[in-house]
This record gives structure tokens, C-alpha cells and sequence, in this order.
């Protein structure tokens, strides 16, 4: 499908919340506002490239003093490009050690963005679909092929570290204006292949099922409802291993899976 984008092979190999227990996104903590990343570990190694003050990047923090980094990188041309290499561990900011109100702004920020993106990328291709399948013209096509390639880079180096600390944020604050704009996020691109919405909103789940279910049920569309209920069911089956017949060794699963049957059974006034 024209509007379903997978998730890139750095990612999937690198940054999947499966993968994330020794990888972790970061910012960089520099007055400089940029920070050298090293072939080795000291800086009598030669630089490979540098981070800038709002990229994300992910570490490894088993290190000692010089973490390991992988930054994902776009030129020109849009095509990807993966550093790897050291930085010291001083310059680095973990963003899961971030303040309630520096994660608050960092997941507004990225999920605001992300979900203009999307919808802008949707415009392009319904005009290409109210068109029957054409493009007016040449213009529309590049303009159109940019913005997703745009979309798709936002997604794997903003949008994919974030989702990393959405369920640590929400199940300390509580946030649920925040959990609004994270489903609205998700609906809006809800084409897509990538699977790490799932998880954290899976996780957000298993901390806070009430305050989940309680916003998901205010849709009136029943079909918006199961979309969001399917990816927790998804989710939750990841972060807890569910096997093949429905069994986690997790005690609490039973319960939260019952949670969710009964609130797919759940029907709004509008359908009553």
C-alpha cells in the first residue's frame, strides 16, 4: 500500500523496543551545543562525524567512560546514513534521566510534529487518489515523494526515541493530555508497519488500564475503538510474552487481558 511505510532495516536492527534494554536514546549534554563522535574510546581518536544539540541519538551505557552512540543521519539526497562510534559519557543525556517536565516537552514537541507530517503526507496522496491514481503534475510527485521521505527520516530519528519514554513519562504523571495527542498520533498514522507505537501503548496499558480505557472508549467509532484496543492486545503481548495459546508467565496479564475483552464489549450512546 502506497501509504504504509516500514520501519528502516537501522532501526529494526538497532532500536526496536525489543533491542532497547542495551540501547538507549539520548540527547547531548554540550555547552558547545555539538559534540564529536570518536572512532575509539579518547579523543586522541579521530572524529567520524558530530552530534548537534536536538538530534537523538541512541548508547550504549554498559561502557565505562566512552558510550558507544548510533546516530542516523539523512543527507542531501535523502538517503540514510548510520554512524557509530564513542562519546564520552559526560556529554550525554539519557532522556529517560530527563525531568517530568523536559520529557512532558520533548514528547509534545516530537508527537505534534510527527503527526502534521503525517497528515501532509496523507494530503499529497489524496490528491493522487481524487485524481484516480495520477498525479496532476511532475511537481505533485516530487513534492509528495520529499515529504514522505521527510515523514519517514522524522519517524525513525524523533518519533521512534520517544516512544521509547512515553510509558515511563505516563505512568508517573498521568499525563492523559498527553496520551491524547500519543493516540491521535497513532490513528493519524495508522497505515503504517512500525510496530513501536504498539509496545508503548501497551505499556502504558499494563501501568494505567483505567485511564487507557477510559479515553479510548469516548470515540463514538467502534472501529477506531478496536484499532486502538488490537494494538494494546498486540503490545502487551510483546512486553509480556504471550505465547501462541494466550499464556504469559507474568501474573497480571489474566487480569489485564479481561480488562480489555470487556472493554471491546463496551458500546457508546451514539450506538445504543
Amino acid at each position: 500500500m502506497i501509504n504504509r511505510f516500514f520501519t528502516s532495516l537501522f532501526i529494526v536492527l538497532l532500536f526496536s523496543f525489543s533491542a532497547k534494554a542495551q540501547s538507549s536514546p539520548a540527547l547531548i549534554n554540550d555547552p558547545d551545543g555539538f559534540t564529536y563522535i570518536r572512532s575509539g574510546k579518547g579523543t586522541h581518536f579521530e572524529s567520524i562525524g558530530k552530534i548537534e544539540k536536538d538530534e537523538f541519538f541512541y548508547c550504549d551505557s554498559t561502557f565505562m567512560d566512552w558510550w558507544k552512540v548510533y546516530v542516523l543521519k539523512l543527507d542531501k539526497q535523502y538517503h540514510y546514513n548510520q554512524l557509530e562510534g564513542y562519546v564520552h559519557k559526560s556529554r550525554v543525556q539519557l532522556l529517560k534521566d530527563l525531568s517530568d517536565t523536559s520529557q512532558k516537552s520533548l514528547i509534545n514537541n516530537t508527537l505534534s510534529v510527527f503527526k502534521k507530517q503525517v497528515e501532509i503526507r496523507l494530503a499529497f496522496w489524496n490528491k493522487y487518489h481524487q485524481n484516480k491514481n495520477k498525479w496532476k503534475t511532475s511537481a505533485d510527485s516530487i513534492a509528495s515523494n520529499k515529504e514522505s521521505e521527510k515523514c519517514q527520516f522524522y519517524s525513525d530519528s524523533k518519533y521512534d526515541p520517544i516512544l521509547n519514554i512515553i510509558p515511563q513519562y505516563f505512568c508517573k504523571t498521568k499525563d492523559t493530555l498527553m496520551l491524547q495527542l500519543f493516540l491521535a498520533t497513532m490513528w493519524v498514522d495508522n497505515g503504517s508497519a512500525n510496530e513501536s507505537p504498539s509496545y508503548a501503548i501497551g505499556l502504558c496499558f499494563e501501568c494505567q488500564p483505567e485511564l487507557v480505557i477510559g479515553l479510548i472508549s469516548k470515540f463514538k467509532s467502534k472501529s477506531k475503538r478496536d484499532f486502538f484496543y488490537d494494538d494494546i492486545e498486540f503490545g502487551l503481548g510483546d512486553a509480556l510474552d504471550v505465547d501462541e495459546n494466550g499464556y504469559s508467565s507474568n501474573k497480571e496479564y489474566p487480569k489485564l487481558k479481561k480488562k480489555l475483552d470487556n472493554a471491546r464489549k463496551y458500546k457508546s450512546a451514539q450506538q445504543k
